[in-house]
């Protein structure tokens, strides 16, 4: 399935989410068989993932302008988990068996988040 974002034509497939299962359960140590669905089409593309507790798997969309390498998604990566090391309430990136922040799943990166509880906000759109 293709689905057109706002912006620069960027058309990239959204990954079935049981394609991803048998990736996430390769790829981390996870307590049980992990459940994966979508949840939001955005700038990328995240997925909802019950494996005992909550996750959320981040699939990035390629060709953004402002990306210039897999170095800019580690910049991001390691400043949350240096803030969560910290003691700041922020939504850490999971490292992968290989110790690795930053996977790749059907050539797009991929990167495992702890779920972060929160509350959703009325909409702001007229």
């Amino acid at each position: 399935m293709l689905l057109e974002t706002k912006g620069p034509a960027i058309k990239q497939p959204i990954i079935d989410a049981g394609d991803l299962v048998a990736h996430l359960a390769e790829c981390y140590d996870l307590p049980e068989e992990p459940h994966v669905e979508l949840i939001r089409r955005g700038f990328n593309d995240h997925y909802l993932m019950r494996a005992g507790k909550d996750f959320v798997l981040r699939v990035y969309l390629n060709g953004k302008y402002y990306i210039r390498g897999h170095d800019d998604f580690l910049y991001e990566l390691e400043w949350l988990e240096y803030l969560d090391a910290n003691g700041f309430p922020a939504a850490a990136p999971i490292r992968r068996r290989d110790g690795a922040l930053l996977g790749e799943f059907r050539g797009r990166h991929t990167t495992l988040f702890r779920y972060a509880d929160g509350q959703t906000r009325a909409s702001t759109d007229r």
